[in-house]
């Protein structure tokens, strides 16, 4: 049974600064000391959850990697139409676009590498 605190003590919480996405959370630690710690809001989410403060459910681990994976499938999809667009139908005759195809050449590969481990099994299902 979860028990809630009858004090509720002062605390400061804002985006915290250069650390983008996170939460800052400050209190007055006394002697005009103050303690922070940053947070990520997942925290937040799991915090409200244990304490019952929360209706929705954490997605669940295997959810957010495949939806990591679809996006990430995506994502390669998009940069392999690049590339065979800048192959194929760019405008080499009037421009050297060298570095664009080896940038989104480099870029096409890494996709693939990201992909590799789990590319068949989408395709599979």
């Amino acid at each position: 049974m979860t028990t809630i605190a009858k004090f509720i003590p002062d605390l400061k919480f804002t985006p915290a600064a250069d650390h983008d996405g996170l939460i800052q959370l400050e209190q007055d630690a006394g002697h005009g000391n103050k303690s922070r710690v940053l947070i990520h809001p997942l925290h937040v989410r799991l915090l409200a959850e244990t304490f019952g403060a929360s209706d929705t459910p954490a997605p669940s681990a295997r959810q957010v990697v495949q939806q990591l994976q679809r996006r990430l499938l995506s994502l390669l999809e998009r940069i392999c139409d690049l590339s065979d667009y800048l192959r194929n139908y760019s405008d080499h005759k009037n421009a050297d676009l060298t570095f664009e195809c080896e940038k989104v050449k480099s870029l096409e590969q890494l996709a693939n590498d990201y992909c590799d481990d789990f590319k068949s099994d989408w395709r599979a299902a």
